[in-house]
């Protein structure tokens, strides 16, 4: 089948259309090219409540596209990649503003040879979510029970988000001028952020204490901005209670089975002597630790928390036995602290091995 081009009569004259087939056609060609080649897209990932930070936007487009096809706007930045088929064009944000309406703009005008099938929209728009604002932990962790002297005069409310509001980061801020948070008992000293996402209570006159319960009232409503964040913690109350003054074997050196001439060292929870007492040498007699069997030797206090007992070079510890060491109550000398154990001594086993022969040398 082929199509009839009729004669067009002009005045008397008539002439032939059926040139006209030629062209007719070339031009459905480039249409129709024009419409299989036009680039569309496919599929766009959810454009509303985007993580201003690392959020990524996909465009997925029907054909591979040989060039990026939007950009953002200059109100904000993105990270830019193409997939390696060449039909997903993602958008990481970087740093963008929180609650913000932003767009990404389309970087040429659509084209086509004759026609433009082309239906890529001008701009895309996004949808930022607004910062989402939480405690990650206290310092020390809730829980912990501390000593006083492990919280280096400080407590510590960490959170995930940017809350420093219209504080100075470094700067000391009196109890009274912190109105986010409230700390109970009320305390001697200051507040001080040492970063945007940290705040830190640093004791002045008054020290830690034994058996005591901290505890953080934070104001939501102050702490954060309802246009830019939301709260999604769990709670907004958050304490630690210090560890009772008592006093334990923290470590002993000698476990399991053991050389003869090996040093025992026992490490304390807490300061056990003075700076007049370390390294002074003790006789057993007056340590408050028993050894069974007996074994010759002699204590000295290495620090003022761990005790060392090094038994005679020559007769060692009794070997093939297992020697027991029972350390008294009596070793706690402050009178305001608790042995652990109340009236009980902390015992405490090894083996001692055999001891190794050997011929160091000889003479023929």
């Amino acid at each position: 089948m082929s199509i009839q081009f009729p004669a067009v009569k002009i005045g008397k004259i008539k002439v032939s259309t059926a040139w006209l087939g030629l062209p007719l056609s070339l031009l459905l060609l480039i249409c129709l090219m024009d419409y299989i080649n036009a680039t569309t897209i496919k599929n766009i990932s959810n454009t509303h409540n985007v993580e201003a930070r690392n959020g990524s936007i996909r465009i997925t487009y029907t054909s591979p596209i040989s060039t990026i096809q939007y950009k953002p706007s200059s109100t904000f930045y993105t990270s830019i990649k193409v997939s390696d088929d060449q039909r997903t064009e993602t958008h990481t944000l970087i740093n963008a503003p929180y609650n913000a309406s932003l767009d990404l703009i389309r970087v040429h005008e659509p084209q086509g040879r004759l026609i433009n099938f082309e239906k890529l929209p001008k701009k895309i728009n996004v949808q930022t979510a607004r910062e989402k604002i939480s405690l990650a932990r206290m310092i020390p962790r809730s829980g912990s029970s501390p000593t006083p002297e492990s919280m280096d005069n400080q407590l510590v409310l960490q959170f995930i988000g940017n809350v420093i509001g219209e504080f100075k980061q470094g700067e000391n801020i009196s109890v009274d001028a912190m109105d986010v948070v409230k700390l109970t008992p009320a305390i001697k000293g200051y507040y001080r952020w040492n970063s945007p996402s940290q705040l830190a209570f640093n004791f002045t006159e008054d020290s830690p204490q034994f058996n005591t319960t901290y505890q953080f009232d934070i104001d939501i409503k102050k702490l954060i901005k309802p246009k830019t964040q939301q709260w999604v913690g769990k709670k907004n109350t958050y304490k630690i209670t210090t560890a009772s003054n008592q006093v334990f074997v923290k470590d002993i050196s000698l476990n399991g089975k053991v050389h003869w001439q090996a040093p025992l060292r026992i490490e304390f929870s807490g300061n056990m002597v003075g700076a007049l007492d370390v390294l002074k040498i003790k006789s057993p007699d007056i340590v408050p630790i028993d050894i069974s069997p007996k074994t010759a030797g002699t204590w000295r206090w290495i620090n003022a928390r761990t005790i060392e007992f090094k038994p005679d070079r020559y007769e060692g510890w009794p070997t093939r036995q297992n020697v027991t060491v029972a350390i008294k109550p009596l070793i706690n000398q402050d009178i305001d602290r608790t042995w652990r154990g109340g009236e009980q001594a902390h015992l405490h086993s090894f083996y001692v091995l055999p001891r190794k022969q050997s011929i160091t040398s000889y003479n023929l």
